[in-house]
């Protein structure tokens, strides 16, 4: 680790030291002051430059919520020597640090997570200081969606200081909201092997509605009793955020019209999946995940340097029981309507986006 003198330019003059890691950081605040690295740093080549490698030697892995994702985490959590950083862009990953184990236990029951020990305590191995500075609550918020061209430098350093810290293991990062910045991410790091997990977006529809129903303490052996049309499941895992985001990068070009609920999340699903088919290395199907968790690890692993697909806990038992839950709910016509209405609206969005439309399978 380098030790950087970061020298205060307004109302402080005193210097503060501590270990960042061999990334380059322009701005950072602390208690409220303004610091700033020294132009000299900035200008040096670091060894870890990602722009001057020849191999995949880390692993992003892309989703969005409800796809298996935190199964996904799981599995290459249980490998040697690898560190998976759970959702480095989430809003609360500070906040949820503080909490206490029971908060973990009861989140993690009613989002149905399976993995081992608390969210996010990779994190706690970094300098929480430095943690704490650079991670933004806001980093999708202020570019929901980004090019090759675009420049976000707080994203992009934050992100080097996950892959440059100190810890001596292969560095699986694990995203649920980068979709839609896959072409920034593989122009600042073409290192990293971008893995995307998709499933069937009618199943990620029942899991949204499952979860909705445990955390309004709903019982689920009385399904019978609740009409799925008349939750409010948009209001969970930011589906509604996302459609107004996306709303208002489109306006005034184009507006949403009214949307129910499978609507929004087939809508949202299937704009991510066109990116994933642009820009990701690797995509893998949730459902074949479960059915052979280790061989896919095996293959993942295959294609970067340094990862050694060696198992050191025993891992989850898949639950192949999620598999086609949408046919409990609605008959296939209705799912199909909803899925053709979405289809001609994101033919109008895609004249709007940088999205390879042409791409799609027909």
């Amino acid at each position: 680790m380098t030790e950087y003198n970061l020298k205060a330019f307004e109302k402080k003059s005193t210097v503060t030291k501590f270990k960042i890691g061999k990334d380059y950081i322009s701005k950072i605040i602390l208690k409220g002051y303004i610091y700033k690295i020294s132009p000299k740093l900035r200008k040096k080549k670091s060894k870890l430059s990602y722009h001057h490698r020849n191999h995949k030697d880390c692993i992003f892995i892309t989703t969005r919520y409800r796809t298996g994702s935190s199964y996904f985490y799981s599995l290459f959590s249980c490998l040697k020597d690898t560190i998976v950083f759970y959702e480095p862009l989430h809003p609360d990953l500070i906040t949820t640090l503080d909490q206490n184990e029971e908060c973990h236990r009861r989140n993690k029951e009613k989002l149905s997570h399976t993995f081992q020990g608390k969210y996010f305590e990779e994190y706690d191995q970094l300098d929480k200081k430095c943690l704490e500075l650079l991670h933004r609550k806001d980093f999708i918020d202020q570019n929901l969606i980004l090019s090759k061209t675009d420049t976000y430098e707080e994203e992009k350093e934050y992100i080097l200081f996950l892959l440059n810290s100190k810890i001596d293991k292969f560095k699986v990062l694990q995203f649920n909201r980068i979709d839609f910045q896959l072409e920034w991410f593989k122009n600042n790091f073409p290192n990293a092997l971008i893995v995307n997990l998709k499933r069937n977006p009618r199943d990620i529809y029942i899991s949204h509605f499952k979860t909705y129903l445990r955390e309004q303490n709903l019982q689920l052996d009385k399904l019978e009793n609740i009409k799925i049309e008349s939750t409010n499941i948009s209001c969970l895992f930011y589906v509604d955020d996302y459609i107004r985001l996306i709303g208002d990068y489109l306006h005034p070009n184009f507006c949403f019209p009214e949307l129910n609920d499978y609507e929004k999340i087939y809508l949202l699903n299937s704009l991510s999946n066109l990116y994933a088919d642009k820009f990701a290395d690797v995509i893998i199907e949730y459902e074949k995940l479960v059915e052979e968790p280790k061989k896919i690890i095996e293959m993942i692993a295959s294609q970067v340097k340094n990862l050694e697909p060696t198992f050191v806990e025993d891992i989850v038992i898949p639950k192949k029981d999620r598999i086609d839950t949408w046919k409990e709910y609605h008959d296939e016509s209705w799912y199909s309507q909803c899925e053709s209405r979405c289809e001609d609206i994101i033919e109008e969005i895609t004249k709007h986006l940088n999205i390879p439309l042409k791409l799609r399978q027909k």
